[in-house]
């Protein structure tokens, strides 16, 4: 699961990248109200209360797949 932590930093560090960088070619394009508008969407999902980290349901299968096992 580490490895999982570290491809999502860079794939979102690389996203916000490419937004700022687009805004600062093309200020008239307004990236940012773009990116709030497509980014926000997953935060909103994220803070459900049945939402459950990747890391939760990962342990979970392991441990769905032991008990089957046995």
């Amino acid at each position: 699961m580490e490895l999982w932590s570290h491809l999502w930093l860079n794939e979102g560090f690389a996203t916000w990248v490419s937004y700022m960088a687009t805004d600062i070619l093309f200020p008239e394009w307004k990236v940012w109200t773009q990116f709030l508008d497509i980014h926000t969407d997953g935060l909103r999902m994220d803070a459900l209360e049945q939402s459950h980290q990747l890391r939760w349901i990962y342990t979970r299968l392991i441990r769905l797949s032991k008990s089957l096992m046995l």
